[in-house]
C-alpha cells in the first residue's frame, strides 16, 4: 500500500472518529465541522503533493439551492463534511435557477446533486429540477440528494429523489454510508 493510500485511510479514520464523537456527545457541531475542514485541507495538501487530486477524490457533489432559498448554512456544513471525507465539491451560489443547476451538472458531471430545502415554498422548483433530470439521458446517472429541515417523512418518494436527509443525524448516516461504499 502506498504512503498516500495510508494517509488517505488515516484521514477516513479521522473523519469516522469525529463523526462518532459527535454522535456520542463528545463533540458539538462546530467541532465536527472544524475536524472535517482540517481533514479536507489535509487531503488537498496530500493530493497536491502526490499529484493524485483527480484520481483520489471519492466523487463529485454539486450542491445547490433553488430560487427562494435563502438559508445556506446547512449546505455549507454539508460541503465541509463531504470534502472532509474526500469528495470534490462544486458549491453553487445561493438562489440559482433550474437552468443554472442543469448547466452546472452537465458541465461538471458529478456523481451527486445535493439540493438544500428549508422552506416548503421551494418544493415546486425542486420538483421542476428533478423533472428536468428525467428529461435528459445524460443526467440519469446523477444521484439526487435532498437535504434540509423542510424534508419530512416520505419526501424522497414524493419528489423522486434518490435520498433525503432532514437533519444533521440523517446527513451523518448518509456520509457514513458513503465512507463505507468508497473503501
Amino acid at each position: 500500500m502506498s504512503q498516500s493510500m495510508l494517509c488517505d485511510d488515516a484521514l477516513d479514520n479521522a473523519m469516522n472518529v469525529a463523526i462518532r464523537k459527535y454522535e456520542n456527545g463528545e463533540y458539538m457541531l462546530p467541532e465536527l465541522v472544524f475536524r472535517a475542514k482540517c481533514t479536507g485541507d489535509a487531503r488537498d495538501i496530500l493530493w497536491k503533493r502526490t499529484g493524485e487530486s483527480k484520481e483520489k477524490n471519492k466523487g463529485t457533489f454539486v450542491l445547490a439551492t433553488v430560487p427562494g432559498e435563502e438559508h445556506v448554512y446547512g449546505k455549507h456544513i454539508v460541503a465541509v463534511l463531504l470534502k472532509g471525507i474526500g469528495f470534490k465539491i462544486i458549491d453553487l451560489d445561493p438562489d440559482v435557477t433550474v437552468n443554472e443547476i442543469i448547466r452546472s451538472v452537465k458541465y461538471h458531471q458529478p456523481d451527486y446533486l445535493g439540493i438544500s430545502i428549508t422552506t416548503a415554498s421551494t418544493i415546486p422548483d425542486i420538483k421542476k429540477t428533478i423533472g428536468r433530470f428525467s428529461e435528459n439521458e445524460d443526467l440519469e446517472d446523477v444521484k439526487i440528494i435532498i437535504g434540509g429541515h423542510a424534508v419530512g417523512a416520505g419526501f424522497t418518494d414524493s419528489i423522486d429523489a434518490d435520498s433525503s436527509c432532514g437533519d444533521i443525524n440523517q446527513t451523518l448516516d448518509f456520509i457514513k454510508k458513503l465512507l463505507i461504499s468508497y473503501k
